[in-house]
């Protein structure tokens, strides 16, 4: 998966970016246990990452404070 801008032009960033490079990391990292990873929400209170492994098994990831 190609890594995804983390920062804008100006130099920021926010939960969209970071959510998309948390899941790029994941799938890149080549784990045998982990089957997917997506962007959950962007526009949810608490956006977020879910990881479906291969078990079955889900895993989410929040985001609950973005400065």
């Amino acid at each position: 998966m190609e890594w995804p801008a983390l920062l804008d032009a100006g130099g920021q960033t926010g939960s969209g970016p970071v959510c998309a490079y948390l899941v790029a990391a994941i799938l890149n990292a080549g784990h045998p246990e982990v089957a997917d990873a997506a962007v959950y929400s962007d526009e949810a209170k608490h956006p977020g990452v879910l990881v479906i492994f291969h078990s079955g098994a889900k895993g989410y990831v929040l985001l609950t404070h973005t400065a």
